[in-house]
């Protein structure tokens, strides 16, 4: 089904909620009319259905939540992906360049050990 405008969605659900016997009422609407859970509520309620508040709280704090965990799913591939720095952890006096792989190359630091400083 092609998803519809909300104008048309609430000419159509009437008759649809009429012949819906599901348990989760927003959940069902959100899935037959292909809107997220939160445009579910906000219609139902323009239509008369009841839905709590605590629903809808739960319903945004899940979305939060969600979004925090894909975002720390995120940071901690890109920090898998991109390893700290070598010059970070001391191994490298200087740093001439990368490899085609991302790998340093240049003066490590117990090569420069025995050396005076000018």
């Amino acid at each position: 089904m092609k998803t519809l405008n909300r104008t048309k969605r609430l000419k159509l659900a009437p008759q649809w909620i009429s012949a819906y016997t599901g348990k989760n009422l927003v959940r069902g609407y959100a899935r037959y009319f292909s809107v997220d859970l939160i445009c579910a509520i906000t219609e139902l309620r323009m239509l008369g259905s009841p839905v709590p508040e605590e629903y809808e709280l739960a319903v945004k704090r899940s979305i939060a939540d969600r979004s925090l965990q894909r975002k720390k799913k995120r940071e901690a591939k890109a920090a898998a992906a991109n390893p700290s720095d070598d010059i970070s952890n001391g191994e490298f006096t200087f740093i001439a360049g990368y490899t085609s792989n991302d790998v340093p190359y240049g003066i490590r630091s117990e090569e420069t050990d025995g050396l005076d400083s000018f």
